[in-house]
């Protein structure tokens, strides 16, 4: 049995999730799209960090098409394909600026809720400020 909490967080992700997909599909990369961004992707063993612009909590961005995308979600949709409307890319590294395919899986608003709260980077107790 889900717990108030737990419910509310799930609401919360789904809207977060249906925040997410308003952008729209995303259009095919151009070749001018895809050198801007292997110019800014720092390969290596493990992650695969974005070194260009980026979001206050971390997460990469690109204008494309005269629109800011996400660098991970178009990592994800360039190399394994369109994700679902109401559906997010997640990280399995834990690392918002990594756009390597393979650290990278879909998933909804609720199982990124339970993967914030397996890895404790939602606020609770004295963390909370309530």
């Amino acid at each position: 049995m889900r717990t108030t909490r737990s419910i509310e967080e799930a609401k919360r992700g789904k809207r977060l999730a249906a925040k997410a997909c308003r952008a729209g599909p995303i259009r095919p990369l151009s070749m001018q799209d895809l050198t801007r961004f292997w110019k800014n992707v720092a390969l290596g063993d493990g992650c695969w960090l974005w070194s260009g612009t980026k979001t206050r909590k971390g997460y990469g961005q690109i204008s494309v098409g005269w629109r800011s995308r996400s660098v991970h979600r178009l990592a994800y949709e360039h190399f394994k394909g369109t994700v679902s409307p109401g559906r997010m890319v997640l990280h399995h590294c834990d690392q918002p600026a990594c756009v390597r395919p393979s650290h990278l899986y879909v998933g909804d608003g609720l199982d990124n809720m339970h993967d914030c709260v397996r890895r404790e980077r939602i606020a609770k107790g004295q963390r909370n400020g309530n």
